[in-house]
């Protein structure tokens, strides 16, 4: 996506973006430049600002227990790769 810096140095960012990230009017952002890379990030965001956006309609909840057992299956399994473990008592 490409966008052009007007005369006043202002960019408008394309919708997709904006709409990916949840960006609306007055939504502060934060520049920094990383290896002559241009970075900009959301700032002050609350806990009300960001509700809902990782909802899915149509996916089923999942219960905390679910939760627990798939990050304890993930440190198993990140501890048998670095390991190159391959037992089951890990």
């Amino acid at each position: 996506m490409h966008a052009t810096i007007t005369s006043k140095g202002q960019v408008t960012l394309p919708k997709p973006i904006r709409d990916q990230l949840g960006l609306v009017e007055g939504t502060r952002l934060d520049f920094e430049i990383v290896d002559g890379i241009i970075r900009a990030r959301p700032v002050s965001r609350t806990a009300l600002d960001i509700f809902g956006v990782l909802h899915q309609p149509g996916r089923k909840p999942v219960s905390s227990e679910d939760m627990k057992q798939a990050i304890e299956q993930a440190a198993v399994d990140r501890y048998r790769a670095a390991t190159g473990s391959a037992d089951d008592d890990a």
